[in-house]
């Protein structure tokens, strides 16, 4: 349904034609006024089509070299590239941490190889993502009651650069709620659960752009 000087379009039904062989996990608007759509077969690899100018233009494509993860988020970014993120374990020497994994799919359908966006980092109560409307992508995590946070930013499918940041450390710290990205004044912000003070949260910023 669009919005046209004020007055709703008579709604149109854009769903592919699929049958009951396609699942689809993601839909998404992009920049051009398209819709975007990411789904899975029955053998769980991805299946993409794209509508756009009131048809598809792009139907049931299968994109190989990819079968959908047990559990997995995605975000679409400015430059119409798809991430897939999950959290799973990673390997570290003596043990095992929960760790971010990063899969990037680009406007042209190619994947990258995944990476472990966190490294060795403990991503605690796991990872939370912003975006910006140029394209630059964000993952924050922290572990509880530490006063410093990591970050992993990535400009489109990109090598991911990572940044820390540091809390004021007069304050007990708790789990990381929400982040926050903006190419303009090119700051990354996080709000931060404070322990034992009901409903209240901390908020600290880092200029992390330049």
């Amino acid at each position: 349904r669009v919005l046209v000087q004020g007055i709703w379009s008579c709604p149109t039904d854009i769903t592919p034609n699929s049958g009951s062989q396609v699942i689809f996990w993601d839909i998404e608007p992009d920049r051009a006024g398209g819709v975007r759509f990411y789904g899975r077969d029955l053998d769980h690899h991805l299946v993409y089509s794209y509508w756009s100018n009131g048809a598809f233009q792009t139907e049931l494509f299968l994109v190989p070299g990819f079968t959908w993860p047990q559990s997995f988020g995605t975000l679409l970014d400015a430059g119409d590239n798809l991430h897939v993120y999950r959290n799973a374990s990673v390997p570290v020497p003596g043990g095992s941490v929960s760790g971010l994994y990063h899969l990037c799919l680009d406007s042209s359908l190619n994947w990258d190889s995944e990476q472990i966006l966190s490294g060795y980092d403990s991503i605690g109560n796991g990872s939370f993502m912003a975006k910006d409307s140029t394209g630059n992508v964000a993952f924050g995590w922290k572990e509880y009651n530490a006063s410093d946070f990591s970050l992993a930013l990535l400009k489109g499918c990109s090598q991911p650069v990572r940044k820390s940041a540091q809390l004021p450390e007069s304050t007990r710290w708790g789990d990381l709620s929400a982040v926050a990205l903006s190419s303009q004044p090119g700051k990354f912000c996080a709000l931060v659960e404070i322990p034992f003070n009901f409903q209240t949260q901390g908020l600290a910023c880092a200029r992390i752009l330049d």
